[in-house]
């Protein structure tokens, strides 16, 4: 009868009814937390929002090199002071303007550019001819050249690369204002020319030097 309650003890049958039920948790423990651990792990859900893959890159050649705007500076300076010379002006003060040129060219985020276009409006404002002539026009448009071709070189640095199509709308912008110049230095060519003042021409210059000298300022805040 011992041996009996103990063989057949519900000890030993109770543990082995027992086990299956722990047994049972254990099974519904990997159950429930295989998928816990084992989601994340396939990589599944992050996939549907991952990033696009990047776009195929555009050829756009090897551009034009960045001492190039440098060199434009240098061309479109030097074109104002060959009107200087064509209306006659003093030798010293081409050489200053030269100097003032070849300053524009290698540190074209100074002063230097508007430098040489106040020197070539004095120049032109103070001489004894008509002030409506071609040379003034061509002025006109070479000293806005210049301001665009400083201003691009003031932001490109000298070892780096720009594709033409970059500058089409500057271009277009330099060409909008002209015509607006020509339309207007056709007008005032209807008006009857006579001298103006000094003390009106001085201060003329004086405006437009300012004017010069603040967007030149605007651009380095805004580079």
């Amino acid at each position: 009868m011992g041996d009996d309650s103990v063989t057949g003890g519900a000890v030993t049958g109770g543990a082995a009814t027992a086990g299956p039920v722990t047994g049972g948790a254990a099974q519904d423990g990997p159950s429930a937390g295989g998928p816990v651990t084992g989601g994340p792990a396939t990589g599944d859900v992050p996939a549907a929002g991952a990033p696009a893959p990047p776009p195929d890159p555009v050829p756009l050649g090897r551009g034009l090199p960045g001492w190039s705007s440098r060199l434009a500076v240098a061309l479109v300076g030097g074109g104002l002071t060959g009107v200087l010379a064509v209306e006659g002006t003093e030798p010293p003060f081409l050489l200053v303007h030269v100097a003032l040129v070849g300053l524009a060219a290698a540190l074209p985020a100074s002063a230097a550019p508007v430098l040489v276009i106040a020197a070539t409006a004095a120049a032109l404002a103070l001489s004894d001819a008509p002030a409506f002539r071609p040379a003034v026009l061509v002025a006109a448009a070479l000293a806005h050249l210049l301001h665009v071709v400083a201003a691009l070189a003031a932001l490109l640095p000298l070892d780096s690369r720009v594709h033409p199509s970059a500058l089409r709308v500057p271009a277009i912008r330099f060409v909008s204002v002209q015509l607006c110049v020509l339309g207007a230095a056709g007008l005032i060519s209807l008006v009857p020319q006579g001298r103006v003042a000094v003390p009106l021409e001085l201060l003329g210059l004086a405006a437009a030097t300012a004017l010069a000298a603040g967007s030149a300022l605007l651009l380095r805040s805004r580079g």
